[in-house]
């Protein structure tokens, strides 16, 4: 196996550290203005509150000899906003609530009359020229110090600006609809927050946690419900017992709020609960809704109910869901999983410092930027009269240089007419070795650009080529736009090209290749077959692990499988011969990828691997061994190829979320426990089986209806056993034995016909079928 090496590009003009910034969160403020109340007024003063619908005000100061703008609510581009008149030179409003953090970006939305905006941090202030366009139109602006680490620690905190009109003679007003801020806040590592329960009842609806910090409280529907808590042991665990009472519903809905402070951006609830639950449920002030799955029945033993945010909700004060209990219902633990840290990237820096023309063209322009550090991109800029060439720009909204130069030392490209904003189209190719595995393109611009779009591919062969693209808005400062792939991929050598469409002038700074380390990173690769490799590369997200350790879930790197080669895969059978990838990595493998040619999934070759998804196999795949997917718990579905013969024993045993599945004609067996524990497979077809195996399709709980073919002349030990869910099974008359337990715990089967070849039912074979109401012999 290849050696894979770091090599991450840049063209920063500053050098940035590489660190993980382990517990810091980006929080972002939102103020959009509603309104205006007058506070106090004298005769060289006045004040008042800018209120905002995010429940944040702002205060607003003027003073001279005609104390009191003219504030008034409006239209402007379709938005309700503040229209301010000034009766002085300058309008100055401040946060009157904690700004906290290292303060990344503020970004405006303003109109009208404004001509200069300063913004004072306490510890430094900023100046920055608008003058903004005549238009009737909204503007924005993004002003940004995320390389600064301006920390908010000044004198109450505060953020203040200051508006200054472009016309002081003008009547015409500004207008300010919103002002948003960005900041990066700290919180403690490992911050994820987890309430485990049963130690102390507490008092009346509180409900404390083991570690008396993490407590709830639960609230009861005004519906007439009553609550009953104590402390008890369930399933050799202690929890906390709930017995919901009186009310109008079966499952009466629970409040539960912590009562200590959280704040910062929630990724996920899990609630561990048992018994009696249906589901749990949460909604944000802004309408959107998220529901756990629910339960079919009583839930026998501890389960997850999880609602997941995706990439998350910011929370800054106490949190709170709601659960939908019966009447027997025990809770062990409620955990918050919260965002993990930043990653700031940089490497191998490289700087514009020239630009070499080569040709001019009737079509196009082609030249060299050139870089200090050896790193040229091969530049195709297709408008002939297009100015082309290296400028420095004062990054300061819409204050462009009018004659390709000022005073700041921030060197750049610059590509266009300042006269004219006609459109421009630059193409731009990599001149450098990049190797190994390409995650994203940066590309830090300002200017007119509205479209980025980007490829990358083996440099000779122009295969295995990724896309990644991205509308975008003009810039009035340097910023930043990422060019995400969809997978990792490794090359030998890779090109990348980078189209960039817009108006000029286009102000480019730099492009940043982000890549990872492979098999450098001590990431396992090897043979897992006479003629098979295999190799774990990472992906470009994460997923949560549990350690057993901390008893906690960790967000670990995800990452992806890759099996290369053709031929059988080896088998792996005790704890003496496990898969080479199962140790500390298997519960991160979040994708696998097996090649055209091979010929057989070996034996327990991704047991336990609960993330994996693997979307089909190979249509060269022969045969699956015994417990080959066993416990990929996130396995949903799964293509079988045409040409498949046999499934071993467990092939598919306990994974959980598995919905359906077709058995391919070659597969005329399903030896025991196949699918036992598939409780999220709703059907399945099994004409043309001739055998099933013991248990085969034990707490198949999604399962409603199944027809035994007529093929199938004994029914196995526990087939059916605790499928909770099936209502009707059809049984062929060429049935001749059943086994014991084969339909025990079918809690909502209603009616079964038994075979006349049937002459006798052993033990338990409709035992705790409570819903049974006839059998017909």
């Amino acid at each position: 196996m290849k050696q894979i090496r770091l090599f991450i590009v840049t063209l920063f003009v500053t050098v940035l550290p590489m660190k993980l910034l382990g517990g810091t969160i980006t929080k972002e403020i939102n103020s959009s203005f509603t309104g205006n109340v007058y506070g106090i007024a004298t005769e060289t003063y006045s004040e008042g509150t800018l209120t905002t619908s995010e429940g944040n005000t702002w205060t607003w100061k003027e003073g001279g000899e005609n104390v009191s703008p003219i504030i008034q609510m409006t239209e402007m581009d379709g938005w309700n906003c503040p229209s301010v008149r000034l009766r002085t030179s300058s309008f100055n409003i401040s946060t009157d609530f904690s700004v906290p953090g290292n303060i990344q970006e503020i970004f405006c939305a303003l109109g009208g009359n404004i001509g200069k905006v300063m913004l004072d941090f306490g510890e430094q202030l900023f100046s920055y020229n608008l003058n903004i366009a005549d238009d009737g139109k909204l503007h924005y602006y993004a002003f940004g110090y995320s390389d600064l680490s301006l920390s908010s620690t000044n004198v109450n905190q505060c953020v203040q600006m200051t508006f200054y009109p472009k016309d002081e003679s003008s009547d015409q007003p500004m207008y300010i609809q919103r002002i948003n801020i960005s900041t990066e806040v700290t919180v403690a590592d490992g911050n994820d927050i987890i309430s485990i329960f049963g130690d102390y009842e507490g008092y009346d609806n509180a409900l404390p946690a083991n570690d008396g910090e993490h407590n709830w409280y639960i609230s009861l529907p005004a519906d007439g419900t009553e609550l009953e808590k104590y402390n008890t042991q369930w399933n050799d665990e202690m929890c906390v017992y709930l017995r919901a009472t009186g009310g109008n519903s079966t499952y009466p809905k629970l409040t539960l709020t912590s009562d200590f402070p959280v704040e910062g951006k929630v990724k996920k609830v899990i609630v561990q609960v048992g018994g009696d639950i249906h589901h749990i449920y949460y909604s944000n002030p802004y309408g959107a809704s998220y529901e756990s799955v629910m339960a079919d029945s009583n839930v026998p033993y501890f389960d997850e109910f999880v609602l997941d945010f995706g990439d998350g909700i910011e929370v800054n004060d106490h949190f709170s869901f709601d659960m939908y209990v019966g009447r027997n219902t025990f809770l062990k633990s409620i955990t918050l999983v919260m965002e993990s840290g930043t990653i700031e990237f940089s490497g191998l820096i490289s700087t514009f410092s020239e630009w070499e023309p080569w040709d001019v063209t009737a079509s196009f322009i082609v030249g060299l930027m050139k870089s200090k550090e050896d790193t040229p991109w091969l530049a195709f800029i297709h408008d002939t009269s297009a100015y082309v060439g290296m400028t420095t720009y004062l990054g300061t909204p819409t204050a462009l240089p009018t004659d390709g130069g000022s005073s700041s030392s921030e060197e750049c490209m610059v590509v266009g007419d300042y006269s004219k904003e006609s459109a421009v189209e630059i193409e731009l190719v990599s001149q450098f070795p990049i190797k190994g595995h390409v995650k994203k393109v940066v590309v830090r611009f300002a200017g007119h650009l509205e479209h980025l779009a980007s490829v990358c591919q083996e440099s000779e062969t122009y295969e295995n080529a990724q896309f990644a693209e991205q509308m975008v808005y003009e810039k009035d400062g340097f910023s930043d736009v990422e060019l995400l792939y969809d997978g990792v991929t490794e090359y030998e050598n890779a090109e990348i090209r980078i189209t960039l469409n817009g108006y000029e002038p286009i102000f480019l700074q730099s492009i940043t290749v982000v890549q990872d380390e492979g098999a450098d990173t001590g990431l396992p690769h090897g043979k897992c077959g006479d003629n098979l490799e295999y190799a774990l590369t990472e992906l470009p997200y994460t997923v949560w692990v549990w350690d057993q350790t901390l008893g906690q879930s960790l967000e670990k790197q995800a990452l992806k499988l890759i099996i290369t080669g053709t031929g059988a895969m080896d088998d792996y059978d005790d704890w003496d011969n496990l898969a080479p990838w199962r140790g500390e990595y298997r519960e991160q493998i979040g994708e696998i990828e097996l090649p055209d040619g091979m010929t057989r999934v070996g034996t327990e070759a991704f047991d336990a691997c609960y993330n994996a998804h693997i979307n089909g196999l190979p249509s060269t795949i022969l045969s699956i061994g015994s417990y080959a997917f066993s416990n990929c718990s996130a396995l949903t579905a799964i293509d079988l190829p045409a040409g498949l013969t046999s499934l071993g024993n467990g092939a598919f045993y306990f994974c959980q979320s598995l919905t359906g599945i077709d058995l391919p004609a070659g597969i005329t067996a399903l030896p025991q426990e196949t699918f036992w524990g598939c409780r999220a497979l709703a059907e399945i077809d099994l004409t043309g089986i001739t055998s099933l195996g013991k248990s085969v399709f034990r707490e198949c709980r999604a399962l409603t209806e199944v027809t035994i073919p007529a093929s199938i002349t004994s029914l196995p030990e526990s087939a059916f056993e605790e499928a909770q869910g099936l209502t009707q099974v059809h049984l062929p008359n060429t049935l001749t034995e059943i086994n014991k337990f084969a339909f025990y715990g079918c809690r909502a089967l209603t009616q079964i016909q038994i075979p006349s070849g049937i002459t006798a039912i052993p033990q338990g074979v409709l035992q705790n079928c409570s819903a049974l109401q006839s059998v017909q012999l």
